[in-house]
């Protein structure tokens, strides 16, 4: 897995994509509990995602979900967010947004309010109120996110902001 992990950091996604379905293979071959899996298929679900091949990666999302309870906090957001991620790229922004939506709910529960990760589930609702065309929402989530950007200088998450800002403008004949 470790392995797959430093093929995707490198971009070289069919190396990655073997590595982890090895480790796949191993954790049914030792007869390790299937939770050792819950890595695995995110990894694999990512790979397809970043090849646009949909119904792969919402395979691999819907077998990770089942042990969605067994995952640690920061799983679960890194989990949510991608899947969040899934259904936007597959242009379904209602699901998108149900998936940032319970992110957020999830950091909220935690206590997590302020951390990167709140920052990116709201430019990630911004952007996907942007595409259901609920402009006020897009302006309340970049009117939260801009000051965190700016306090703590983020590059991407400023030119993300800035994108849906100039999306925002031109949907509001501005």
């Amino acid at each position: 897995a470790n392995l797959g992990d430093a093929y995707i950091f490198k971009s070289q996604l069919p190396e990655a994509a073997a590595c982890y379905r090895r480790a796949l293979f191993l954790v049914d071959s030792l007869g390790l509990p299937s939770s050792e899996n819950i890595t695995l298929y995110l990894g694999l679900a990512t790979i397809y995602l970043q090849l646009y091949d949909f119904n792969t990666s919402l395979k691999y999302y819907q077998q990770t979900e089942k042990y969605f309870s067994q995952m640690t906090v920061g799983m679960q957001a890194y989990y949510l967010n991608n899947y969040g991620n899934y259904y936007y790229y597959a242009k379904d922004y209602e699901a998108s947004l149900r998936k940032f939506v319970a992110l957020k709910s999830l950091l909220e529960k935690h206590h997590m309010q302020d951390n990167f990760d709140m920052f990116i589930c709201k430019v990630n609702l911004a952007d996907v109120y942007l595409n259901l065309n609920r402009l006020d929402s897009t302006a309340h989530y970049l009117d939260e996110v801009e000051p965190f950007a700016s306090r703590t200088n983020d590059a991407l998450i400023t030119y993300y902001c800035n994108t849906i800002r100039i999306g925002l403008a031109v949907k509001r004949g501005n």
